[in-house]
C-alpha cells in the first residue's frame, strides 16, 4: 500500500529523497518473501516477508498504480541462461538478488549472476585459478563482494588480493619520471597525503638505486592529477576502474599525464560506470 508523502518525510527516521515513496508491506505472496527491499531497516532486516506491517521507503519508478487485480498466477520462473530471474535455481541456491537490481544489470552482469546462481548453495567463497600480469596462483574471491558490484554498491577488493579499508585511490609511477601520479576521486584538488607514501618512497628509491647501479636513490615526486569527483561515498572504486581504462585507452603513450586528463568531466556519467561494471563481471565470469 501507497502512502501518502513528500520529500523529507522521515520513514523509520530516513527522509525520503526525490523519486522515494512511503509504502506499507500489507501483503506478501508466496515465493517473493526472500526478495529483498532496497532500503532495509537500521536494524539490518531485509527480507520482504520479515517485514509484513512495517513501513518502507521505495522506489516510486517500480511503483504501479491500477485498479484491476495484477496478482501474478504464480511466482516467477528461472528463464534462459541470458536472463535473470528472482526463482530459486535449479540446484536449490536462493535468489541472491531481488528484481530491483536484476533488471538494471547489463548483457554481462547477467551472465555473471546466472553463473553464480549455478554454483552449489553453500559456496560463499571461491578458488580461482588466476594468470594475469605475470602473477599465477589461487585467488579466494568472496559472493559478496561480487554481489555489491552488481547492485553497484561498495567495491571490495578481495579479487585483486588487496584490503583497503576505507577509500580507493589510484597511483600511476612513472619511473623515467621519476614521478607518482596520484588520482583521488574523494579529493581530487591538492596536496596528496597517503599512508602508503613513505613506504612506497623507499621501494622506488631501493629501484632506482638497484636499475641504475652507479647512481644514489632518487626522490620521487608526487603529483596529484584534478579528476572527476565521486558523487557520493561508495564509488571510489568504480571511478579509480574508469580512470585506469581511460588511461590505458586513450592515454597509454603520454608522457605528460597531467596535460591530458586534466581538468576533465566533473563527474564520469553513469553509463561509463556501467562500462567498468560490465568489464568486472566479463573478467570474473572468466575465472570462476
Amino acid at each position: 500500500m501507497i502512502i501518502p508523502s513528500k520529500v523529507g518525510d522521515k520513514v523509520h527516521h530516513e527522509p525520503l529523497e526525490p523519486g522515494q515513496v512511503k509504502i506499507n508491506v500489507d501483503e506478501v505472496l508466496d515465493g517473493y518473501r526472500r526478495w529483498t527491499v532496497p532500503f532495509p531497516l537500521s536494524d539490518g532486516t531485509d527480507r520482504l516477508g520479515e517485514l509484513m506491517g512495517n513501513y518502507l521507503r521505495w522506489h516510486a519508478s517500480l511503483v504501479e498504480l491500477c485498479e484491476k487485480d495484477i496478482t501474478p498466477s504464480k511466482p516467477p520462473q528461472k528463464k534462459a541462461n541470458t536472463k535473470v530471474s528472482s526463482a530459486m535455481s535449479d540446484n536449490g541456491r536462493e535468489p541472491l538478488l531481488a528484481d530491483i537490481y536484476l533488471q538494471r544489470l547489463g548483457k554481462q552482469c547477467n551472465l555473471l549472476y546466472n553463473v553464480l546462481m549455478a554454483q552449489p548453495p553453500d559456496d560463499y567463497e571461491f578458488d580461482v585459478a588466476f594468470s594475469e600480469f605475470n602473477y599465477e596462483g589461487i585467488l579466494k574471491v568472496n559472493l559478496v563482494d561480487i554481489l555489491e558490484v552488481l547492485k553497484k554498491e561498495w567495491v571490495n577488493i578481495s579479487i585483486l588480493k588487496i584490503f583497503c579499508m576505507v577509500h580507493w585511490v589510484l597511483l600511476i609511477i612513472q619511473i623515467s619520471g621519476p614521478t607518482v601520479y596520484v588520482v583521488d576521486s574523494l579529493n581530487p584538488i591538492g596536496a596528496p597525503k597517503l599512508e602508503i607514501k613513505t613506504a612506497l618512497d623507499t621501494a622506488l628509491r631501493h629501484y632506482w638505486m638497484h636499475q641504475n647501479k652507479n647512481k644514489r636513490g632518487t626522490r620521487f615526486h608526487w603529483v596529484k592529477i584534478e579528476s572527476p569527483k565521486q558523487p557520493d561515498g561508495n564509488q571510489c572504486g568504480y571511478y579509480v576502474m574508469r580512470s585506469m581504462v581511460n588511461i590505458i585507452n586513450e592515454y597509454h603513450t603520454s608522457i605528460n599525464l597531467p596535460s591530458v586528463l586534466s581538468p576533465g568531466p566533473a563527474q564520469y556519467e553513469d553509463n561509463q560506470i556501467d562500462e567498468v561494471r560490465e568489464m568486472f563481471a566479463e573478467f570474473m565470469r572468466r575465472i570462476i
